[in-house]
């Protein structure tokens, strides 16, 4: 196995006027080989394996070696923010990798599946705020669609070992951004200049409410993309050439007026293509790696890294360094734009690169002015700048004393600046006028030099608001805590030490004051959680202290706290403790002194090798899951770990992975028996698939929680089973006997039937008939029995396909009839025919269908 270079972040340092810059960003773009050395380039990319994985889900591990913490900081807050930073991953659709979060593990453990490890490290070079290892096999191997790739082995993420120092504390937005950022590198991307998760944290510009934008959603897709994830999706391709020859590794990126931009970096001969672009609007611009970048360049099938090109001048397509004077490129959804080229001009060094902005904040006065509060990345107030005149942006370059631009524009905000030299000639300040009802949101900046421009996405946010602020932190007796403070709304999302809170009541007051009762989560005995409020213009409860920490300083306006009960450690009671390789499984656990929270759970079983495919709360103490063993996983012993909110009970070598026996009954899957049926319901078929369900000349017996379950068909590798038909709608565990063995219990989930269509009409007028078919553009209303009432606060459960295409649902209600619901959908395009079948799916299961007929043209009305 080969180790790749470190991909670091650098500590922000203090500085009399701004943080000081470190190692800038590049595009996004991942560890690339390429096989030969002539165009056309083909890039080979590093990457997890799905194949190698259990359920195409690569688990993130932390070390049981915990950092050390102080004040109002712990341990489980780290835990959580690694836990909240997995999700952020697994959340994006368009991949076919899953993320999970794996809880703790023995750091001496040597799993055989592939995974990510976070280590806590006190051996970081100075000025790092974390890294990350990837390492990956020496040799490429061959996808099912025949495209190569070198698959990771294990990557580590190291986080420093003093939890205090930056990018810490661990409730902070940093802390958590940084998390995400190290992951991302983990799963497979480089760095990028377009203040995404990926950007390094001096100008990365993300939130925690905006932690993953389009540029990694389209890295991430680029690797691990789902089937056909393209076709949602538009892509751009050109050349970039300089005196007639290719420039290597130039950051080309689309840009919209508002919204998050997506880049790449151009191959050895200057062509680039950038797939995952949402369509849209776009304005196009090229510009070289700043003088310190630190990536990993690709590499030729020698291990020989293809150098990147000397720097060039910054322009906007098809050659301004005007915006307004830029051609706009029009991106469609499974389409390309192509032929997008640049020619651009070499330069000695680029102008400016690392930009930092800040804004001040006037505590006296509570405005954003010239005096006051650094703040970082910097704040416009709107609707302050029709009064007062000015909204002061503050920029500094890591290039050295900063240069100062001719002019400075935000894009989408109407606005240009005032340029003025300041604080020593260590930075510029920008002063910005516009109008009083623009629109909330990051702007991108644009600093134009004459003869060269700098473009910085995302580098000032428009707000018409000041930043939240809480005033106070009240306990309820019914376990809610009331949060009251300033320019809270009812949009605001309140945190515990990182953790997001349930919304017991709904805000009230004004912005002068105004509260909202929480529900906190589950908290270890004694802890005093750091409170923060965030807001969904960017700013949060600690932004005015955003310099101080990125330095590490003392913070002037340290977040109020709320105390836990005092309660005894943690324990929970797990079996089995000791599972076959191959093995898919139930495990139970119950809990003493901690609570399980919906949405806040992790049972971790301590190696890459076991991994957790479902849980489910029985009962606040008590929880079922379904695991699944490797079947060539390593036997070893592994720390089990349960964490609710901030709870963690460990028992450390506590699960034993033993070799399979292939004699007994082994359960591999369990399914609804009918192709069109996701879910097992009362009533309905199930079947189960393994090895040895069956031995010669006995019978096969199955239960569900130990209520017999009819088997109507049985062989070795297959048993078909009914539901009773009055089986509650519970999970249930599933014991099946061969007839001499026991296979292990698993869980399987009992559901709702699928719905009956009563009836199919118009939203107005009659039919559909033969006389009045339905047609493009028609509204219908569905009306359905049997539909499970719980999807009218989540209708995403609920499909329509009409002739095996989705429709358009407008909305699901409860009609006048009692039991009767009405889905009510628009016909965009459909399939036409005299008789069109139409089913309702709930939950990836569908009704039996009915039939309309559907015409390419509108009926005429009726006579009169």
């Amino acid at each position: 196995m080969s180790r790749g270079p470190r991909r670091n972040l650098r500590m922000l340092a203090a500085a009399a006027v701004a943080i000081a810059l470190g190692t800038p960003a590049e595009a996004y773009y991942h560890y690339v080989h390429f096989l030969t050395n002539a165009s056309p380039f083909t890039p080979v990319y590093e990457k997890f394996d799905l194949r190698a994985l259990l359920n195409k889900t690569v688990t993130v591990f932390v070390t049981d070696a915990a950092p050390t913490t102080s004040g109002t900081d712990s341990f489980p807050s780290v835990l959580s923010q690694i836990k909240e930073a997995t999700a952020q991953w697994n959340a994006v659709s368009a991949s076919d990798l899953r993320v999970a979060f794996g809880g703790l593990q023995s750091a001496s453990r040597a799993p055989n599946t592939p995974g990510i490890d976070v280590i806590f490290t006190d051996d970081l070079p100075a000025g790092v705020l974390a890294q990350t290892w990837v390492g990956h096999t020496d040799d490429a191997v061959s996808a099912a669609d025949g495209s190569k790739f070198f698959p990771f082995a294990r990557n580590i993420m190291e986080m420093n070992s003093n939890a205090d120092a930056p990018p810490g504390p661990s409730y902070s937005e940093s802390y958590f951004t940084t998390a995400v950022h190290e992951m991302g590198h983990a799963l497979g991307l480089q760095h990028t200049f377009t203040s995404s998760a990926m950007s390094q944290s001096v100008i990365r510009n993300t939130t925690r409410l905006r932690a993953i934008t389009p540029d990694d959603v389209a890295g991430l897709a680029a690797l691990y993309g789902k089937s056909g994830w393209q076709a949602a999706y538009g892509s751009i391709t050109g050349t970039v050439t300089s005196a007639g020859q290719g420039v290597a590794m130039a950051s080309v990126v689309a840009l919209p007026v508002t919204g998050q931009p997506v880049s790449t970096l151009t191959n050895p001969d200057g062509t680039y293509e950038i797939d995952g672009v949402p369509a849209g609007q776009y304005l196009l611009y090229v510009h070289p790696l700043p003088p310190d970048a630190d990536m990993t360049n690709p590499v030729d099938a020698n291990g020989q890294a293809f150098a990147a090109s000397k720097p060039f001048g910054t322009l906007f397509y098809p050659g301004t360094l005007d915006p307004t004077a830029a051609a706009t490129v029009t991106v469609q959804a499974g389409a390309v734009a192509a032929k997008l080229n640049f020619t651009v001009q070499p330069r000695a060094a680029v102008p400016a690169y690392d930009v930092v902005t800040f804004s001040y904040f006037d505590a006296a006065n509570q405005t954003y002015s010239y005096v006051g509060n650094a703040v970082t990345p910097a704040f416009i107030d709107s609707s302050q700048t029709a009064t007062s005149g000015w909204g002061t942006v503050v920029i500094q370059s890591a290039s050295g004393t900063t240069a100062v631009p001719q002019a400075a524009a935000l894009l989408g905000a109407v606005s240009s600046a005032v340029v003025s030299p300041c604080c020593n000639g260590q930075a510029v300040a920008l002063y910005f006028t516009m109008p009083p009802k623009t629109g909330a949101g990051p702007r991108h900046l644009v600093l134009n030099y004459g003869n060269d421009m700098y473009v910085l996405p995302d580098g000032v946010t428009v707000t018409s608001n000041n930043p939240p602020a809480i005033s106070a932190v009240d306990a309820n007796q019914d376990g809610s805590v009331n949060v009251t403070g300033a320019n809270l709304d009812a949009n605001s999302r309140i945190f515990f030490d990182g953790l997001e809170t349930g919304v017991a009541i709904p805000f009230t007051g004004d912005s002068t004051k105004g509260t909202l009762a929480v529900t906190p989560p589950p908290g270890f005995g004694g802890q005093k959680a750091s409170v923060v409020a965030y807001n969904g213009d960017g700013q949060n409860s600690m932004t005015l202290d955003s310099v101080n920490l990125a330095n590490g300083l003392a913070l002037q306006n340290p977040p109020p706290t709320y105390s836990y009960a005092a309660s005894g450690a943690p324990q929970v009671l797990v079996s089995p403790l000791r599972l076959p390789a191959g093995a898919f499984a139930k495990v139970d656990v119950l809990a003493a002194n901690m609570t399980f929270a919906d949405g806040q759970v992790t049972l971790g079983l301590g190696t890459d090798d076991i991994t957790v495919t479902h849980v489910w709360l029985v009962s606040p103490t008590h929880l079922i899951a379904n695991v699944q063993v490797a079947a060539k996983a390593a036997l070893l012993t592994s720390d089990v770990s349960v964490i609710s909110g901030f709870q963690v009970a460990l028992q450390a070598q506590a699960m034993q992975t033993l070799a399979a026996n292939a004699q007994l009954p082994s359960i591999a899957a369990v399914t609804n028996g009918i192709p069109s049926q996701a879910t097992l319901y009362p009533g309905g078929y199930g079947t189960i698939w393994g090895s040895n369900l069956l031995s010669a000349g006995a019978t096969t017996n199955v239960t569900l929680n130990d209520i017999p379950a009819m088997v109507v068909y049985a062989s070795a590798g297959q048993v078909n089973f009914v539901v009773p038909s009055d089986f509650a709608i519970v999970p249930a565990t599933l014991k099946l006997n061969n007839g001499s063995d026991d296979a292990l219990p698993v869980v399987v989930e009992i559901d709702p039937a699928p719905p009956a269509i009563a009836s199919i009409v118009f939203d107005s007028g009659p039919g559909p008939d033969a006389d009045h078919p339905a047609s493009d553009g028609a509204v219908l209303d569905v009306l359905v029995t049997g539909l499970d009432p719980s999807v009218l606060s989540n209708p995403s459960r609920v499909g329509v396909i009409l002739g095996g295409v989705a429709t358009q649902v407008d909305g699901i209600s409860a009609a006048a009839a009692a039991g009767v619901y009405q889905i009510q959908i628009t016909l965009i395009q459909p399939p036409t025919g005299a008789k069109v079948p139409l089913a309702v799916w709930v939950d990836g299961s569908s009704s039996l269908p009915a039939f309309i007929p559907v015409s390419a043209q509108p009926a005429p009305p009726p006579a009169s």
